[in-house]
């Protein structure tokens, strides 16, 4: 059976899963859920785009204004929105790889593609496309262990964000 194409952006599959809240970046386009984000000095946080080394980590919702949970931020210069984001440097995420990959692209980094969010389910449309030796965002860590996944085209991997903001030696 051949894998999923679905996209889902970054699901935390191994790890600590801690969530601090952070502000919303107003200048900001709408923000989902399992998307990955980068720390905007003196803003919050924002949608990370590849070549970008700031990343945080990873929405896990959102709260509105007024403090209550939202599906989503709505972007168009909203303020005093919240970003519930895990970001502990050593949890792993499942996400979508589009590339074909083997057992032994384990170890490679990738960057994302940003891809398109849902408006109905309020997530990230973000995932992976090439695997190589050079330094990126990503580093492949394995498969998932998803029911039916396998090596090839449009498997769902494990990655840990090897440009996290915390691992830096310097900080922001």
């Amino acid at each position: 059976m051949a894998n999923s194409t679905g996209k889902y952006g970054f699901v935390p599959y191994e790890g600590p899963q801690t969530v601090h809240e952070y502000d919303v970046d107003p200048a900001e386009a709408a923000m989902y859920k399992q998307q990955l984000v980068d720390l905007v000095a003196d803003q919050g946080v924002g949608v990370h785009t590849a070549g970008n080394e700031d990343i945080i980590g990873v929405v896990a919702g959102f709260k509105d204004s007024n403090g209550a949970p939202c599906k989503y931020y709505p972007g168009s210069s909203a303020t005093g929105y919240k970003a519930l984001v895990y970001d502990d440097p050593n949890q792993r995420f499942m996400t979508k790889s589009t590339s074909a990959l083997t057992a032994a692209s384990v170890g490679s980094c990738g960057d994302l593609t940003a891809g398109t969010a849902s408006t109905v389910t309020y997530t990230a449309g973000q995932y992976c496309t090439t695997f190589a030796a050079s330094a990126a965002a990503l580093q492949l860590v394995g498969l998932a262990g998803t029911e039916g996944n396998a090596w090839g085209a449009n498997q769902d991997i494990v990655v840990l964000i090897v440009e996290h903001i915390l691992r830096k030696a310097g900080g922001v």
